[in-house]
């Protein structure tokens, strides 16, 4: 008579929604887990009465290995285990080895290949790097590995482990690695399905030794214990894993077909947003895709592009209309020319020096009509830096001084915890406060933030710029938001990858000379302001567009959570 099965895996709800749930962040790779957790809880395939059950199998080992199986049951004595099932030590059920010392001194043997600890991943060997090593007569019987040998690494993340199955003719193993050769009876893939589960739900970690480098000595191997089924329902779990897995690669590479799809028709969908002319047009493709939201976007990982398009659209003129009473740019630069003008002859300003003239060979689009072009530099009246005295460490308390950080002008807007505390004995640079409207950008960065900025919406007192974050004055003639969204755009990204200095990708700088002539086109001011409406307009919709998709992903990963516990603890 069998004995009650437990519920069918596949025909549980969850496996029949879950190409839907699989779409959660990291979907598959927890079903993966979710499966081997059911395979070595005996909740996979059926437990039958009449195999023989482990207690048996193991009354046929010796004595001495008989004492490991009585520590394990005992410390297990509570916890509950399938029909037929017993608890067991892993130096009770293999016959255990670890690799040999590498000798490169040694000139005496047979060179031979040899597996480090590298080569080892989960389920798989990576054989294209292959060291060799001397091995003499009588170690080559002792190191040379048979088909069927589980390989157990000690170190690098300690119970990654793979069978060999003869992939290579000859094969040896270095001491980074436990050779497990289980006794009859004893399924070398349930062992290492066994050590996977347990290592994706950390009850490996119990048995590494070491503060910061862990390992999983020999010691620890063989004490590591588990509850283990008949030998024909070993087979009979490795069996219907194989399977299951199978069924996840395939839907992985459905998903990863189906993501492909999406990306190019996204990418479509944005090239003919840039490819409109007319603001219009902008409106109806924008409506369509906003319709067809779902479609093209499944992750709010394909958020950022669209606001960059929205960016790139809004400096190129072609997200509002050009209305002739919005008069031209060149008055406006005309304006500040005169703004400069007085601020010199009174002493507030400096004389800079005179900037190339920009024209229309300098941009990838025609400017539309009452559009000029000219150089950050004609817009920019003063560009300053701050300061870097020695401060804390740590962010300031209080009403402590505190000195930015770059990274507290590098994510699109201006986040005043990212400081330093100023040391009490350093009397602050009033000059250097940060104020609310200013426009502050980074002249040291990496490769991809260099010179990006932010416009300080409210800022807490107490906070000073430092020697990598400089603060850009503008005239009244300008939108200094308009001036922002241009900065971070791809036109200004483009130009500063260019012109940053550095051979680390890590740390680029930007020099003032660099930034006052990066070329740009300039509309009316009146223009710029209903730009920076527009923009910002879309931007809100992009924001709950991308909330949308993070709920979706959020609630998607927790019922996959709690559909998972809900079965594994059941």
């Amino acid at each position: 008579m069998t004995a009650a099965s437990p519920p069918s895996i596949t025909a549980h709800p969850l496996f029949r929604a879950f190409e839907t749930l699989a779409d959660a962040p990291g979907g598959v790779a927890k079903f993966r887990g979710f499966i081997l957790e059911l395979a070595v809880h005996g909740k996979l395939v059926p437990q039958k009465d009449d195999e023989e059950p482990v207690s048996e199998l193991l009354a046929r080992l010796n004595s001495l290995k008989r004492r490991a199986t009585s520590i394990a049951s005992s410390e297990h004595a509570t916890d509950s285990q399938p029909n037929g099932w017993a608890f067991v030590c892993m130096g009770e059920i293999v016959e255990q080895r670890l690799g040999k010392m590498l000798d490169k001194a040694k000139n005496k043997g047979t060179p031979l290949p040899y597996l480090r600890n590298t080569n080892v991943q989960w389920m798989r060997f990576i054989l294209d790097d292959i060291k060799e090593m001397r091995f003499e007569d009588d170690e080559i019987e002792e190191f040379e590995l048979r088909p069927g040998d589980l390989l157990v690494c000690e170190g690098g993340e300690p119970g990654r482990c793979a069978i060999w199955e003869g992939q290579r003719e000859r094969m040896m193993f270095q001491k980074a690695i436990h050779r497990l050769r289980p006794f009859a009876g004893i399924d070398a893939r349930f062992l290492a399905l066994r050590l996977r589960a347990d290592a994706l739900t950390e009850r490996l970690a119990p048995y590494f030794t070491g503060a910061t480098i862990k390992h999983f000595t020999g010691k620890e191997l063989s004490r590591y214990s588990f509850p283990l089924p008949p030998t024909a329902e070993q087979a009979r779990i490795v069996a219907k894993v194989d399977e299951l897995m199978a069924l996840c690669d395939a839907l992985e590479a459905r998903q990863r077909t189906r993501a492909s799809s999406r990306q190019r028709l996204h990418a479509a969908t944005l090239h003919q947003l840039l490819a409109v002319r007319a603001p219009y047009e902008i409106s109806a493709h924008w409506r369509r895709l906003h319709t067809h939201f779902d479609t093209l976007h499944a992750t709010p990982d394909s958020i950022p592009a669209l606001r960059q398009t929205i960016l790139q659209l809004a400096i190129q003129g072609r997200l509002v209309p050009q209305i002739a009473k919005d008069g031209l740019a060149a008055k406006d630069l005309a304006l500040i020319e005169c703004e400069r003008a007085r601020l010199i002859q009174n002493g507030t300003l400096r004389r800079g020096k005179s900037l190339p003239i920009a024209d229309e060979a300098d941009f990838d689009f025609d400017l539309p009509p009452g559009w000029s072009a000219t150089r950050f530099g004609n817009i920019a009246l003063n560009i300053e830096a701050g300061s870097s005295p020695n401060c804390y460490s740590r962010q300031r308390e209080g009403d402590e001084w505190g000195v930015l950080k770059i990274s507290a002008v590098s994510w699109d807007e201006f986040d005043p915890e990212e400081n330093k505390a100023l040391p009490p004995n350093i009397e602050p640079n009033l000059a250097d406060e940060v104020r609310s409207g200013d426009f502050l950008m980074s002249r040291a960065n990496t490769a991809e933030l260099v010179a990006k900025s932010v416009v300080v919406r409210d800022t807490p007192p107490r906070l000073l710029l430092n020697d990598k974050t400089l603060r850009v004055r503008f005239s009244e003639h300008t939108d200094v938001r308009f001036m922002n969204l241009l900065n971070n755009s791809t036109h200004a990204r483009a130009y500063y990858a260019r012109t940053a200095s550095g051979t680390s990708a890590s740390m680029k700088n930007i020099s003032r000379d660099g930034i006052v002539l990066m070329p740009l086109a300039l509309p009316p001011l009146a223009e710029q302001k209903r730009i920076v409406a527009k923009v910002e307009q879309l931007l809100a919709l992009c924001d709950e567009l991308e909330a949308k998709l993070t709920g979706t992903d959020t609630r998607r990963e927790h019922l996959l959570a709690a559909a998972i516990h809900n079965l594994v603890v059941a």
